[in-house]
């Protein structure tokens, strides 16, 4: 198992970006790969050199990332960039510039924009499946198109590969309607009509990606830059624009300050999937799901703000705010129908975020059963809510239940707080190490169980998947090693 994941460069970075956020400069980006390499430099515990090893495999990571089908860029293209900046980005990094990302964003974006145009017109004529094609779908063992010519044709045999699936997967559901007799199928149709049907849903979904990619923004490109340098320094540490930190909080604090509704793209508007239970937009009772949001409004008097065509994440900015402010929505319901919504800001708490328990009967034994999705914890508020308290009282209220036995569900937790998963670790233990911690400099630091007493001392039960981490690897780790209970789950963990 791996103990924990590391997040040295945590609070530097954040700082770092926190100073510049309202600034998408040059001189802002330039300051941040100049924040971030310093602190690969000097807080990592275990640094890489910045030199020309480190600056080819930025370089191909970055290209990779941007580009793994190898389905934008030309040979040319990689050519020209592997001569100027393969060897060169430890001295750019170094010396606080950046031109290899504007570089490969001015072509990306042209590649991009060439590619656009190849998908209407390949789709717009039937496929014929008699000629012996290959198709190579793993983006390791494609090679760069030579021309743009040869870039198309890697596009046709891509599509062309897509609505044969989408074919396959159309006939075998008609077959299966035909077979159960389903009145729902009104009309057996033939192969001709089916492929017809398969090209237009090909066409919708590359409409889509395309518009998906058009929307990212050069600062979540930027973002994606900065993260390839810290991933290839170390793949466990993360880079976080101030969004990310605050979506961060967000969900180890398992609250916000806002309305309430949980939001996606849709039909070039912003729709509300769901509505959190109890939470402002609930409460007020006008906005519903499904409903499209096509502007919004700060306080009684503000000018409104389209949100045609835009990232939820940009919508959202406009949307969250403070508790007690105001917000208004202009609104198409369902029905069509259009409505001004003012909705008043407050605290939503996000309850599936917390620690639950119920009780299993099974086999005449009463099981307690106990789904932690985080190790939660409000990092800004010393008195907010934490994962170890919660799990406390969880067990001790399946205590005084008489369970035979408990269960702890960790799958797909990946992780969070360090302190409470000590904590959670006392619980069921009396005393002793839980894990140590080490920074580059200095002895590692020993986190013991703070509290002697123990809390349930009876059967014990961790489950885990390949998916949980961190402090979920930990917990698990603790629990192995004092004997306390059995790991049950994925033959290993993230």
């Amino acid at each position: 198992m791996k103990f924990f994941r590391p997040l040295v460069l945590l609070s530097l970075l954040l700082i770092t970006v926190k100073a510049f956020a309202d600034n998408d400069s040059d001189i802002k980006r330039k300051a941040i790969v100049t924040a971030v390499s310093r602190a690969m430099q000097y807080q990592h515990f275990d640094p890489k050199p910045i030199d020309d090893s480190y600056s080819k495999d930025v370089f191909k990571l970055f290209i990779q990332r941007l580009d793994y089908n190898k389905k934008f860029f030309l040979q040319e293209d990689i050519d020209w960039l592997a001569k100027k900046y393969q060897s060169q980005l430890d001295d750019e990094i170094l010396n606080q510039n950046i031109d290899f990302y504007y570089d490969v964003m001015k072509l990306f974006r042209k590649r991009f924009a060439e590619a656009k145009d190849f998908y209407p017109s390949i789709l717009a004529q039937p496929f014929t499946f008699d000629a012996n094609e290959e198709v190579i779908v793993d983006g390791k063992k494609l090679v760069w198109a030579k021309s743009t010519a040869d870039l198309k044709e890697a596009w046709r045999k891509s599509l062309k590969y897509q609505v044969l699936n989408k074919l396959q997967e159309l006939e075998e559901t008609q077959n299966k309607q035909i077979e159960k007799k389903d009145t729902a199928l009104k009309k057996v149709k033939t192969f001709s009509e089916l492929e017809v049907d398969a090209r237009a849903k090909i066409q919708k979904s590359n409409a889509d990606f395309f518009d998906r990619v058009s929307k990212t923004t050069d600062n979540d490109y930027f973002t994606a830059y900065v993260n390839t340098l810290t991933s290839v320094m170390d793949p466990h540490t993360d880079f976080f624009p101030p969004k990310d930190k605050e979506n961060f909080d967000i969900r180890m604090s398992g609250k916000l300050e806002g309305i309430g509704a949980t939001l996606q793209e849709k039909d070039n508007y912003i729709k509300v999937s769901s509505l959190v239970i109890g939470g402002p937009a609930w409460k007020q009772g006008q906005l519903k799901a499904e409903d499209l949001i096509m502007k919004a409004a700060e306080g009684k008097d503000g000018e409104w703000f389209s949100l045609e065509n835009i990232q939820v994440d940009e919508a959202v900015k406009h949307i969250r705010g403070k508790k007690g402010t105001t917000v208004r929505l202009y609104v198409r319901h369902a029905d069509g129908a259009t409505q001004e919504i003012p909705i008043v800001r407050d605290v939503v708490v996000f309850e599936e975020t917390y620690a639950k328990s119920s009780i299993l009967n099974f086999g005449g034994k009463k099981i307690g059963f106990i789904y932690l999705p985080e190790f939660y914890a409000d990092f800004n508020n010393p008195s907010g809510r934490r994962c170890a308290s919660d799990m406390r009282k969880e067990v001790e209220k399946l205590k005084k239940d008489g369970v035979d036995g408990i269960i702890i569900d960790l799958r797909s937790n990946g992780g969070g707080s360090l302190t409470d998963v000590v904590q959670i670790a006392g619980l069921f233990i009396s005393k002793g190490p839980v894990v140590q911690v080490k920074s580059r400099e200095g002895k590692p630091n020993v986190m013991e169980d703070p509290d002697h007493s123990i809390v349930y001392d009876g059967p014990l039960t961790i489950m885990v998947n390949e998916f949980s981490a961190s402090a979920s690897e930990i917990l698990a780790a603790a629990i192995q090693d004092y004997k306390r209970g059995i790991i049950v789950g994925s033959p290993t963990t993230h």
